[in-house]
C-alpha cells in the first residue's frame, strides 16, 4: 500500500509540472522556432558570435596594412631626388601655335594658365639667370602642370602625376624660378591623396560599425521578447540558480 501510494505521489508531481512547464515554457519553444524559421542557421545564430566573412576582415586588413605600409613608402618617393625625365609629350595641347609673352614664347593653350601666374605672383622667371632659350621648355612644362592642376580632382590624380608635377617644379626651382609656391602647394595635394585612402577605410569602418550596431540591436529585440514571453519561467529558474531544489519548500 506504503509504495502504490508513493507511486501515485510521484505520478501526480510529474503531472503538475508538465502542466506548469506548458504554461510558462512554451513561449521558449516557440520563440526559439520562430527564429529558427527567420534564421536559416538558427543553431549558429544563437551558439556562435557573429563574425564578419573571412574576405571582407581580410580586405579591410588589408586595406589598413597597405595604408600604413604605402603612405611613408610614397612620401619617401616624393622626396627624393632623382633625375627628371619629363618632356612636352608628356603633356596634351602643347603642340601649335605659339603667343609671345615677356621674353618667352607659350602654346595658345597655357596663355591663360601664364597670365593667371603672373597675376598673382609676378614674374617667376625674374629670379632665374638662364637664358630663355634654355629654360623656355623648363617654363612651359611647368605652366602645363599648374593647367593640370586647374583640371583634375582629387580622385583622378595617381602617384605618376604627382611624381611628375614634382619634377617638373624642381627643374623649375633648379633654374631658378620663384615657383617654390607651386611645391607647397603639391605637398598639401600629396597630403589631401594619402589622405583619401584613410577616409575610404575609416567609411568602411563606420559602415562595420553600423552593422553590427544594428545586429546587437536586433539580438536585444529578441532577447526582451523572449524574457516578457517566458518571465514567470525565467524568474523562477534564477530563484534556484546555485540552490538545491528544496529551496522554498520549508518557509
Amino acid at each position: 500500500m506504503f509504495q502504490s501510494s508513493s507511486i501515485q505521489k510521484r505520478q501526480r508531481i510529474q503531472d503538475q509540472q508538465k502542466i506548469s512547464s506548458n504554461d510558462g515554457g512554451v513561449a521558449v519553444s516557440q520563440n526559439l522556432t520562430n527564429n529558427k524559421e527567420r534564421t536559416p542557421n538558427a543553431r549558429a545564430a544563437v551558439n556562435d558570435p557573429a563574425t564578419e566573412h573571412p574576405e571582407s576582415a581580410q580586405s579591410g586588413s588589408c586595406s589598413a596594412e597597405v595604408a600604413k605600409i604605402k603612405l611613408p613608402m610614397f612620401l619617401t618617393e616624393f622626396h627624393t631626388e632623382v633625375v627628371s625625365n619629363v618632356d612636352l609629350s608628356d603633356f596634351t595641347g602643347l603642340d601649335g601655335e605659339q603667343r609671345r609673352f615677356g621674353r618667352f614664347s607659350f602654346p595658345l593653350s597655357l596663355i591663360p594658365t601664364v597670365e593667371r601666374i603672373n597675376s598673382v605672383y609676378g614674374d617667376i622667371s625674374a629670379t632665374s639667370l638662364v637664358s630663355p632659350s634654355v629654360s623656355t621648355t623648363v617654363y612651359v612644362l611647368f605652366c602645363a602642370v599648374i593647367r593640370d592642376m586647374e583640371h583634375l580632382r582629387l580622385e583622378e590624380v595617381t602617384e605618376d602625376i604627382i611624381l611628375k608635377w614634382r619634377d617638373v617644379i624642381k627643374d623649375a626651382l633648379r633654374l631658378g624660378f620663384n615657383v617654390a609656391f607651386a611645391m607647397e602647394h603639391l605637398k598639401k595635394v600629396v597630403f589631401a591623396y594619402i589622405g583619401q585612402r584613410g577616409c575610404k577605410l575609416l567609411h568602411y569602418i563606420d559602415s562595420k560599425i553600423s552593422t553590427l550596431e544594428a545586429e546587437v540591436n536586433d539580438w536585444k529585440k529578441k532577447r526582451t521578447e523572449i524574457y516578457e514571453e517566458s518571465k514567470m519561467c525565467v524568474n523562477a529558474a534564477e530563484n534556484f540558480i546555485g540552490l538545491p531544489v528544496s529551496t522554498g519548500l520549508f518557509p
